[in-house]
């Protein structure tokens, strides 16, 4: 199977666990993102393909709302700064992430 689909897969776990409010699937979650980075990281530009689902974990895991924000923030900040540096393009998608920053 190839990388991307299994990036796709792990990201999927991460979704569906992004509701979940304990503190072991925050733990989960942080071990996902940090997975997700190095995956980005090795597929250089071509983790583009992975960036609606990206982009809604790095959406969910930095909502200032969120009460598992101060476990996943770390995470999730390098997951953002790794998916800009392997983008060749600023789309809408991406600077809709920006509030969050802002929030923070």
């Amino acid at each position: 199977m190839c990388l991307i689909c299994e990036a796709q897969s792990l990201g999927n776990c991460m979704t569906c666990s992004l509701n979940a409010r304990d503190q072991r699937r925050s733990v989960f979650r942080c071990a996902v993102l940090a997975t997700l980075v190095n995956v980005v990281r090795g597929l250089g530009e071509q983790s583009m393909k992975l960036h609606p689902l990206l982009l809604n974990i790095i959406h969910a895991s930095s909502d200032p709302n969120s009460p598992a924000l101060v476990y996943l923030l770390p995470d999730c900040l390098d997951l953002w700064i790794s998916v800009m540096h392997n983008t060749t393009r600023l789309t809408p998608e991406l600077l809709q992430l920006f509030p969050n920053l802002l929030g923070l």
